[in-house]
């Protein structure tokens, strides 16, 4: 994580945003996509 985003990741965390780093963009996209599923069928983890 650049020091340019650093004032942004102070934010997240007290207005309940949970940031997770992924390493390619394409794991990132699995990663929405199953969240998208599991909360469209209720099934939080």
């Amino acid at each position: 994580m650049g020091s340019a985003f650093m004032d942004a990741m102070d934010i997240f965390e007290p207005a309940g945003i949970r940031f997770i780093s992924v390493v390619h963009e394409q794991g990132a996209a699995h990663m929405a996509e199953v969240t998208l599923v599991l909360v469209a069928n209720r099934v939080y983890v």
